[in-house]
């Protein structure tokens, strides 16, 4: 890739054992289906990577549909008028050092753009997972989760968009044991209607909301997870 030409991916012909690695900065648009398989960035740390979900299904059983090893940052972005849809199985298998507990997983910055749509169907653990930080700008989210829908390590900043999350954990979390500094939340806009079994928003540092708009819905028994 010389990191400027897009450049198209379709899942659907990714390689026997279904997973497409991405090794260079650039931006790659991704359209079609994997039916058991996963994305894969592996880019130098100075590497920014775009990736362009233009109509996209993704399932992986065994781990990440969408899993960011290292990059300097990646966006992923939701095309216009497009609908996407991650999930996986309930158990992950570990390919790595690094414990992958969620459908989108990051060790690095993640930017999550556009103002598509994104589905994530959660069965394991966690709906995203940025283990630095993680901005969100714009999109129609539905995420349904095993554990926390939206969680970050360092900082968590939701610019705008539109969220529904069903969580069996907390919808938006953000959590640093590590420095007292870091796991903020930051809520500058945006639609909410969350529905978790602990918190619908938690930090183990601050939680600043400036506008926007939420709703949290009480947690009943059974809940649509278990009876879909």
């Amino acid at each position: 890739s010389d990191g400027n030409a897009p450049q198209d991916f379709d899942p659907g012909n990714a390689p026997s054992d279904g997973t497409i690695t991405i090794t260079e900065k650039g931006v790659y648009v991704v359209s079609g289906t994997l039916e058991d398989g996963q994305i894969i960035v592996d880019a130098s740390d100075s590497d920014k990577v775009q990736i362009v979900l233009d109509g996209v299904n993704i399932n992986c059983e065994t781990n990440a549909a969408i899993y960011v090893r290292e990059a300097d940052k990646v966006f992923i972005t939701l095309a216009e008028n497009s609908s996407n849809t991650l999930g996986g199985g309930n158990e992950y298998t570990q390919i790595d050092d690094n414990t992958v507990d969620g459908v989108i997983f990051s060790k690095s910055d993640l930017v999550c753009n556009g103002t598509g749509s994104l589905t994530i169907e959660a069965d394991y653990k966690h709906g995203i997972v940025s283990k630095d930080d993680l901005v969100i700008t714009g999109g129609t989210y539905k995420i349904t989760a095993a554990d926390n829908g939206i969680t970050a390590k360092d900082q968590l900043k939701i610019l705008d968009g539109s969220f529904d999350i069903d969580a069996a954990n907390s919808a938006v979390k953000a959590k640093n044991t590590d420095d007292t500094e870091f796991g903020n939340i930051y809520i500058a806009g945006g639609v909410f209607t969350v529905k978790a079994e602990q918190d619908g928003f938690h930090a183990t540092g601050s939680i600043v909301v400036d506008d926007g708009t939420i709703t949290c819905l009480l947690y009943t028994s059974p809940s649509p997870r278990d009876t879909r």
